[in-house]
């Protein structure tokens, strides 16, 4: 297997009890099978515990919640008790593996770090440049089974390869729009099965004509504004009275978004192209999944004016576990997106092109 990570993925540890906040608190834990296996054999008092605590989700096996959303293992110290009493490889692979993320593509596995984890994000945003990626041979990991069409891969890590390298350097929006307009372009192709034309289109995407063309599409479009999003967001699901609070206080400009610092939303982009839109090798979502990063995008500006780099970083992680961590709110987000509606490529256009 060929594992692809980012530069500053071997920076990460867990600060455990120093953390600012706690990935056991809000979310329900999926126990996998193997260490539900282990549970349930686990003699003494914390078998027992584990087992009382263990509970259903539409056929998952969780850890319940206590009343306070708090996991039943974090201890007032805010560090695990399974942990304390087993060591890390007595966790179940949901807290082994957080921050971490993988996506495997047949023989690669890209992995990385997730914004949701306050340590994780203090990592990916204050890097001095944006990351490179390093490739590692690792043999001992077999190779993903699936159904995976290589056609489909290809183009679609065409795409993805291309939006890293745009949205890299130059105008921010000037980017994101070309990404865009780059999505659109491809994954019609790949729709009407010429996984080839879409690799093509990429090799011979001109940005400073095909920016024109954007330009001259989204001139007389209505932008997509402040309200929409904001809306969208308050609809999704929310798991803490903060974040309803912090949209409720947003203040929402009537035109134009500001942009935040270009270097932070770089890195943004960056991480969440990196993360989600090969995905679309699977689903075939890849114009809903460049407007996803786009959306974000909008999103952090609304709710991020004139916060500081530290309050800037809070809500960055609250996004994420708010939006992308929560599989119900992404599948609404990602269907809204296919459909179009307010969510078209001229609204972009017309919110972040001049």
């Amino acid at each position: 297997m060929k594992v692809i990570t980012p530069d500053y993925y071997p920076l990460f540890h867990c600060i455990a009890s120093d953390c600012p906040d706690t990935c056991c608190a809000g979310w329900e834990v999926v126990v996998d099978p193997e260490a539900e296996k282990r549970y349930r054999a686990l003699a003494g008092p914390l078998g027992e515990r584990i087992r009382t605590s263990m509970g259903e989700d539409e056929g998952d096996c969780i850890f319940t919640p206590k009343e306070d959303g708090r996991c039943p293992f974090l201890n007032k110290h805010n560090l695990c008790d399974i942990q304390a009493a087993l060591g890390e490889e007595g966790l179940c692979r949901t807290c082994h593996l957080y921050p971490r993320f993988i996506n495997d593509f047949g023989g690669t596995r890209e992995m990385g770090l997730s914004l949701s984890c306050p340590e994780a994000a203090q990592i990916i945003l204050t890097t001095p440049s944006l990351p490179g990626f390093s490739e590692e041979n690792h043999p001992e990991i077999l190779p993903d089974l699936n159904d995976l069409d290589a056609g489909r891969y290809f183009a679609v890590k065409a795409v993805r390869d291309k939006v890293l390298s745009m949205t890299a350097e130059g105008d921010v929006d000037e980017a994101l729009m070309l990404s865009l307009r780059l999505c659109r372009k491809a994954d019609h192709r790949i729709q009407e099965d010429e996984p080839e034309k879409a690799e093509a289109l990429c090799e011979n995407f001109d940005p400073l004509h095909q920016l024109e063309k954007e330009k001259a599409r989204s001139e007389k479009a209505k932008p997509l504004c402040a309200e929409t999003v904001t809306g969208e967001l308050m609809e999704l699901l929310i798991l803490r009275d903060s974040w309803r609070a912090k949209l409720e206080k947003a203040s929402l400009p009537e035109a134009k978004i500001p942009p935040l610092d270009p270097g932070y939303e770089r890195r943004i982009i960056q991480l969440l192209v990196f993360r989600y839109l090969l995905k679309a090798a699977y689903d075939g979502r890849l114009l809903a999944r460049m407007k996803f990063i786009l959306f974000s995008v909008l999103s952090l500006r609304i709710l991020g004016q004139g916060l500081n780099q530290e309050s800037l970083r809070t809500l960055t992680v609250n996004y994420s576990r708010e939006v992308e961590h929560c599989e119900e709110n992404m599948e609404k987000l990602l269907r809204k997106f296919e459909k179009g509606g307010h969510y078209t490529a001229k609204a972009f256009g017309a919110q972040l092109l001049p």
